[in-house]
């Protein structure tokens, strides 16, 4: 979890036992940020992905075995070495031993459930606009819907081929919710 970090500066390297992830931590100019972690199983690097998000970072690690990983990480004992010169990190990796001086603690232990809060409250007064607003007002409608309102949601959407919307469980239990095209459209079926 992290805000503002820009995409175009974000490393990543994925190797079969290794993830690193190195970028300049956001508002400040001299400090980056560097960890590499040691994983508990191997994992095929050429199908691993990752998404720079507004408020984090998203891996997806593809395993090379379908075992159950009881944890992320090889060890328990594997510590993040947080800070180090950008510079020195290059294609071919983190930086070397040598540099291991330069490195310096970035803070204290991270609180991650304030942290939580945080990336939560931030999107809440996040406000999106056009389709991502109204996509997000009706996944609140359904989060917060009682089970007969979201079977009338699902089978309205569904039997209508996504021209009708109810949340009427009543109404909708009736009968087959027919299709309503807006007014300036047609209806055609589909000859394969």
């Amino acid at each position: 979890m992290i805000k503002g970090v820009q995409a175009d500066q974000v490393k990543v390297q994925f190797q079969p036992r290794t993830l690193t992830v190195a970028f300049p931590l956001p508002k400040s100019e001299d400090a980056d940020f560097c960890m590499e972690i040691p994983l508990f199983d191997t994992i095929v690097p050429s199908e691993s992905t990752f998404k720079v998000k507004p408020v984090k970072l998203e891996f997806h690690l593809k395993k090379a075995t379908g075992i159950k990983w009881p944890s992320l990480r090889a060890e328990a004992a594997a510590v993040a070495q947080p800070l180090v010169e950008m510079a020195k990190v290059t294609s071919a990796g983190p930086a070397s031993a040598d540099s291991q001086a330069a490195r310096k603690p970035l803070r204290g232990p991270q609180d991650w459930d304030q942290l939580a809060k945080e990336v939560d409250e931030e999107e809440k007064t996040e406000q999106p606009e056009g389709d991502a607003a109204l996509n997000r007002l009706f996944q609140q409608i359904y989060s917060d819907a009682s089970e007969d309102t979201k079977r009338a949601m699902l089978k309205s959407f569904q039997e209508s081929n996504g021209t009708v919307l109810s949340t009427n469980w009543d109404e909708v239990s009736k009968g087959k919710v027919e299709m309503k095209p807006p007014d300036d459209v047609e209806y055609k079926k589909f000859d394969s």
